[in-house]
Protein backbone atom coordinates (compact mmCIF):
# COMPACT_ATOMS: atom_id res chain seq x y z
CA UNK A 1 0.00 0.00 0.00
CA UNK A 2 1.08 3.76 -1.27
CA UNK A 3 1.52 5.79 1.71
CA UNK A 4 -0.04 8.85 2.02
CA UNK A 5 1.54 11.90 2.61
CA UNK A 6 -0.12 14.63 4.30
CA UNK A 7 -0.24 18.64 2.01
CA UNK A 8 0.96 19.76 5.50
CA UNK A 9 4.34 18.14 4.90
CA UNK A 10 4.50 19.80 1.28
CA UNK A 11 7.28 22.99 1.55
CA UNK A 12 6.89 25.95 -0.92
CA UNK A 13 9.07 28.91 -1.05
CA UNK A 14 7.42 32.40 -0.87
CA UNK A 15 8.52 35.66 -0.66
CA UNK A 16 6.39 38.37 0.01
CA UNK A 17 7.09 41.86 -1.30
CA UNK A 18 8.79 43.70 1.99
CA UNK A 19 6.08 45.93 4.02
CA UNK A 20 6.46 49.65 3.91
CA UNK A 21 7.03 51.32 7.15
CA UNK A 22 3.13 51.63 8.09
CA UNK A 23 2.67 47.71 8.05
CA UNK A 24 3.72 44.98 10.11
CA UNK A 25 6.45 43.13 9.11
CA UNK A 26 4.97 39.84 9.12
CA UNK A 27 1.26 38.59 7.02
CA UNK A 28 -1.12 36.51 9.45
CA UNK A 29 -2.37 33.65 7.40
CA UNK A 30 -4.92 31.52 8.73
CA UNK A 31 -6.04 27.63 6.97
CA UNK A 32 -8.36 25.01 8.45
CA UNK A 33 -7.57 26.16 12.27
CA UNK A 34 -4.14 26.77 11.82
CA UNK A 35 -2.63 29.56 11.83
CA UNK A 36 0.90 31.15 10.71
CA UNK A 37 3.48 34.34 10.57
CA UNK A 38 4.59 34.91 7.36
CA UNK A 39 7.68 37.54 7.75
CA UNK A 40 7.75 40.06 4.53
CA UNK A 41 10.43 40.40 2.83
CA UNK A 42 12.43 37.44 3.01
CA UNK A 43 12.35 34.09 1.15
CA UNK A 44 10.42 31.14 3.87
CA UNK A 45 9.03 27.83 3.06
CA UNK A 46 5.59 27.40 4.48
CA UNK A 47 3.36 24.27 4.01
CA UNK A 48 1.50 24.26 0.80
CA UNK A 49 -2.22 25.63 1.80
CA UNK A 50 -0.48 28.72 3.38
CA UNK A 51 1.15 29.17 0.03
CA UNK A 52 -2.17 28.46 -2.07
CA UNK A 53 -4.08 31.28 0.54
CA UNK A 54 -1.07 33.49 -0.05
CA UNK A 55 -1.65 33.33 -3.69
CA UNK A 56 -5.13 33.60 -4.20
CA UNK A 57 -4.85 36.28 -1.46
CA UNK A 58 -2.33 38.18 -4.35
CA UNK A 59 -4.90 37.18 -7.15
CA UNK A 60 -7.77 39.09 -5.72
CA UNK A 61 -5.48 41.89 -4.26
CA UNK A 62 -4.43 42.62 -7.81
CA UNK A 63 -7.84 42.04 -9.44
CA UNK A 64 -9.69 44.08 -7.15
CA UNK A 65 -7.05 46.87 -7.94
CA UNK A 66 -7.71 46.60 -11.24
CA UNK A 67 -11.20 47.11 -11.17
CA UNK A 68 -10.83 50.12 -9.02
CA UNK A 69 -8.73 51.57 -12.00
CA UNK A 70 -11.39 50.66 -14.23
CA UNK A 71 -13.68 52.60 -11.97
CA UNK A 72 -11.89 55.50 -12.12
CA UNK A 73 -10.68 55.73 -15.61
CA UNK A 74 -14.71 55.97 -16.18
CA UNK A 75 -15.16 59.48 -14.33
Amino acid sequence: MAEKTSVWNEMVEVKLPKAPKTEQNFQFVGVNGKTFQVPKGVTVEVPKPVAEVLKNAEKAKNEAEEYESGLSSEN
